[in-house]
């Protein structure tokens, strides 16, 4: 909840178009490569892991790869969707350069957010395991 706000302003701004189209822009029967025309980051990656897992469903792996997305929110989320369809689930994205790297001075280094989401069993009494990072040692929202 504490981002609505700078989301909200996002749009105001024109950074992020609410009903960008979701244009497959190449594709065979496992990978996908879409454009997201500036739509909203967490919309757009359920939409490719969705994809991904029905590719994942035929060829035993799917991968969708997206341009022209916004922030996407925790990573966790579309990786953890791939749960449900028995598949691991991976979620990444790249961030603008903001940290500095050891011994550096200027921000070259962005948080990089990732995750892996894994399920381990039968789903309904194991524990699935998700991890979720940045290469930084704080995502930056929670730095803000």
């Amino acid at each position: 909840m504490r981002r609505v706000r700078a989301y909200v302003d996002r749009v105001r701004q024109r950074h992020v178009a609410p009903h960008a189209p979701f244009d497959v822009v190449k594709e065979s029967p496992s990978l996908a490569l879409v454009d997201a025309h500036n739509g909203p980051g967490t919309v757009v990656a359920v939409k490719a892991m969705r994809m991904a897992i029905a590719k994942a469903k035929v060829c035993g792996m799917g991968m969708v790869l997206v341009r022209h997305s916004t922030h996407f929110g925790s990573a966790s989320y579309s990786a953890s969707q791939a749960l449900a369809a028995g598949c691991i689930g991976v979620s990444m994205t790249n961030a603008g350069p903001e940290m500095a790297p050891w011994g550096g001075i200027d921000g070259v280094v962005g948080t990089n957010p990732w995750a892996v989401a894994i399920p381990s069993g039968d789903g309904d009494t194991d524990m699935p395991i998700i991890l979720d990072m940045a290469l930084t040692t704080a995502g930056k929202g929670m730095m803000r």
